[in-house]
């Protein structure tokens, strides 16, 4: 009698990753941080406007092309630190920001909903890019100081799950798939950290190595199943929300929001799809997603508990997994209410595990055996 081993079943085994937002914890704040940290941010604009030697660095406050805020730069930013209160309100009176979203839509307010992805996106643009112009993190009493520019588990998941060709160009293995339930862009920050020696100063180089924009939909290494902070989309065009992010300051940034107003003028409605944050309940799962899933030999899981608002898109995906007989699905969440996790994804071959300090690589990837046959 021959027996298999797993390693016979095929070679090159397709890996999907699922994200959640424990998976950028280190990072970026989580549902129950949000409305906090929302405010925080408002409050660093605002210094930023009145007094702005608590802000900016002395050597950019003496440099020639800091001239400060005009009038209506500074009526547009109060806008904005308004907007940030009352987001922060709403999410921590509706348990979450995306609560809220969701109740918005089935209002069918389009205009609110419009306005508050706009505000995430500014938002997270600042928290990411902009941390060291955040005086709440030089308190040492205040919790989100602890928080990193890049969740370092992410650097290290990447060295694991790219690859590159003899001029040193980093990709990710083809045999990887990474689905973001996540607005954040920490992938694209670590994969950034990949190309540290080069300086790239914005997130379309980063695109160009690590295809995270749907206008290139059927040729994505990275798909957000809502969308993510930093562009928005006009005219069917992507643009992002501030010149050389990555290598840009908080100041240049603010300018630039002021900026799009005048370039991106309001037409029908082409203003309002301000944020590159499309809720996954406002569209139909893509068929490239569900391409994926069909094809997805390992599924791991990490820092997501499948909240109740995204299980129609995440049994669309858990189906298409399970109906390739995926060797196993990979749990990865310190939750301690996994029975409930178990009965919504129902399959036989899953596994748990409540480690936090590393994301999972699965040793069939790291290590893949030639066929081993047992008589």
């Amino acid at each position: 009698m021959i027996e298999y081993s797993k390693y016979n079943l095929k070679k090159d085994l397709k890996v999907t990753y699922l994200l959640g937002a424990g998976a950028s914890y280190n990072s970026v704040p989580i549902w129950s941080e949000q409305g906090k940290s929302m405010e925080l941010v408002a409050d660093s604009i605002k210094q930023a406007i009145e007094n702005p030697t608590s802000i900016f660095s002395s050597e950019l406050l003496k440099n020639s092309n800091y001239t400060g805020f005009t009038s209506e730069e500074t009526e547009y930013l109060n806008q904005i630190i308004s907007d940030l209160k009352h987001f922060s309100q709403k999410a921590q009176s509706n348990d979450t920001i995306d609560s809220y979203a969701n109740i918005l839509f089935k209002r069918n307010n389009t205009i609110e909903l419009d306005r508050l992805k706009k505000t995430l996106s500014i938002y997270l643009d600042i928290w990411q890019f902009y941390q060291n112009d955040m005086p709440f993190r030089k308190s040492e009493n205040e919790f989100f100081h602890k928080k990193q520019p890049i969740d370092t588990r992410y650097i290290k998941w990447l060295n694991m799950i790219t690859e590159s060709d003899q001029f040193g160009e980093v990709s990710l293995n083809p045999n990887i798939n990474i689905l973001s339930w996540n607005y954040d862009l920490q992938t694209q920050l670590a994969f950034n950290n990949l190309y540290q020696d080069l300086n790239l100063k914005c997130l379309d180089d980063v695109n160009s190595k690590l295809k995270f924009l749907e206008e290139n939909s059927e040729e994505l290494n990275l798909y957000h199943l809502n969308g993510h902070h930093g562009y928005f989309k006009y005219d069917k065009k992507y643009y992002p929300t501030g010149r050389n992010v990555l290598k840009s300051n908080f100041y240049r940034y603010l300018k630039d929001l002021f900026d799009n107003l005048s370039q991106f003028k309001v037409r029908s409605n082409s203003y309002h799809d301000y944020s590159s944050i499309k809720f996954s309940w406002e569209k139909e799962l893509s068929p490239e997603i569900l391409n994926i899933a069909n094809k997805t030999d390992i599924l791991v899981v990490i820092g997501y508990s499948f909240p109740q608002y995204n299980r129609k898109i995440d049994s669309q995906i858990l189906n298409a997994v399970k109906s390739n007989t995926a060797l196993y699905i990979y749990y990865q969440d310190p939750m301690d209410d996994f029975e409930k996790i178990k009965n919504f994804i129902n399959y036989k071959s899953l596994v748990q595990d409540k480690s936090v300090s590393e994301f999972f690589v699965p040793d069939e990837f790291i290590n893949p055996k030639e066929p081993e046959i047992k008589i």
